[in-house]
């Protein structure tokens, strides 16, 4: 909700910048449930706005891709549920050459070993630019 934050009061800020939509994808191994969703979000009351919108949409915890359209149409987020070493490789090879930036929550490789395999990260295979 933070990036979705950050992007609206960049166009805020930015109306004649050419970005006008922000395309998110996450990949969840332990989806949350939507009464834990809620429940995690009363602790930001700052991000309510887009957490309302967030929770009305939020899917059953089924393993795949689900499809989120937000802020009228301004931001899609497909949220994968599963493992990403499982899941990467489904995604579309015209998105994978359109990824400017991974963020990956708790990644601590000598805590976590097998967290993301390598072909799975940023500048492996096809799945970011060079």
């Amino acid at each position: 909700m933070t990036l979705w934050q950050a992007f609206d009061e960049f166009c805020v800020k930015r109306e004649d910048a050419c970005l006008k939509r922000l395309h998110f994808i996450s990949f969840e191994k332990f989806p949350l449930t939507a009464a834990d969703l809620t429940l995690a979000h009363q602790h930001w009351p700052e991000l309510s706005r887009f957490a309302t919108e967030l929770q009305q949409q939020w899917p059953l915890p089924i393993p795949g891709c689900h499809r989120l359209l937000l802020d009228n149409g301004r931001i899609t987020l497909d949220l994968w549920f599963g493992d990403i070493n499982e899941l990467i490789s489904q995604l579309d090879d015209t998105l994978n050459q359109q990824v400017d930036a991974w963020f990956l929550d708790g990644f601590a490789p000598a805590k976590k070993p097998g967290y993301v395999d390598a072909p799975a990260l940023p500048g492996h295979g096809s799945h970011g630019p060079p």
